[in-house]
């Protein structure tokens, strides 16, 4: 009875096993990249997928021949894209200007590809303004090159919550300032979106100095921006897309559905800057509550 017993859990061990589907992670470098890398693998831990190999070099994805590589940050999936492998890639914890550059720059005829996006849906933003600012009507926001074809959905997302979206195109760094100052001029509030173009290390604090001086705030899209100087910002962490990436995974495999934005996320604000700007908040308890239960991912 134990032989029978013991033979019966073999031949289930090794059927699971070879119908186990494989992946292989690449990532890129720093603290956001292994915590997501960490939980990820724990996720799928007890899943029918099993990762071959954890690493930095691209080349060994085909080497491993996976049935998915999911690349973690946009360097990861630009150096997965340059060794062209013929797997099929779930990009995650980047944002969509980031996943579209790598997509011009690499990609050149068809092939199996996906995003997990940082970036966060426009009828949340339009929904997070709402309830955060319910006085604000008309709502500023910078675009570039890269990011201009968003403004559409910004625009019917804003329209939907009784919100009117004033854009400007920016065409270089150089007229970011005097673009903004014709802008904020005429809004309540400037709306960043994720663009490196815009907002980096050589702008950001010229641009939140500029709107504090007017006294409008900046929503932002991250935390960093927040400690920065930013009045708010919901944002999506490394733990909360890993788990996202995850689901999708498990769900779909390498049949993989078009890019989605962030379906989970986390608020910041800014409490010092809210104060000296005179604007009384909602509790974050509660705003996290009303997002959470009517925000779409649209």
């Amino acid at each position: 009875m134990r032989l029978f017993q013991l033979i019966s859990f073999l031949l289930c061990f090794l059927t699971s096993t070879a119908q186990a589907a494989t992946l292989v992670l690449v990532l890129g470098e720093g603290k956001p990249h292994r915590e997501f890398q960490e939980v990820l693998s724990e996720a799928l831990r007890d899943s029918s997928w099993r990762i071959l190999a954890i690493t930095q070099e691209p080349s060994g994805a085909q080497t491993a021949s996976p049935d998915l590589i999911v690349t973690i940050g946009s360097d990861a999936l630009r150096k997965t894209l340059q060794n062209n492998p013929s797997q099929p890639i779930l990009a995650a914890l980047l944002t969509r200007q980031s996943y579209d550059r790598a997509l011009n720059d690499f990609v050149t005829t068809p092939r199996r590809i996906s995003a997990v996006f940082l970036d966060q849906p426009p009828s949340r933003q339009a929904l997070f303004i709402r309830h955060l600012l319910p006085d604000a009507k008309r709502v500023g926001m910078l675009v570039g090159t890269d990011t201009r074809t968003q403004a559409p959905r910004f625009q019917q997302a804003m329209n939907q919550r009784g919100l009117r979206l004033e854009q400007e195109e920016v065409e270089n760094e150089s007229v970011i300032l005097p673009t903004l100052n014709g802008l904020i001029s005429r809004v309540d509030l400037l709306l960043a979106i994720p663009d490196t173009n815009l907002y980096n290390r050589a702008t950001l604090k010229s641009v939140l100095i500029t709107t504090l001086r007017s006294q409008k705030p900046v929503i932002g899209f991250s935390e960093s921006m927040v400690n920065a100087g930013a009045l708010a910002a919901i944002h999506t962490t490394p733990t909360q897309a890993a788990k996202q990436t995850a689901q999708l995974i498990q769900n779909l495999g390498s049949a993989l559905p078009a890019p989605q934005n962030a379906n989970t996320f986390t608020l910041s604000i800014n409490q010092s800057v809210a104060q000296s700007l005179g604007i009384k908040l909602s509790d974050e308890a509660m705003l996290l509550k009303v997002l959470s239960s009517e925000g779409e991912t649209r």
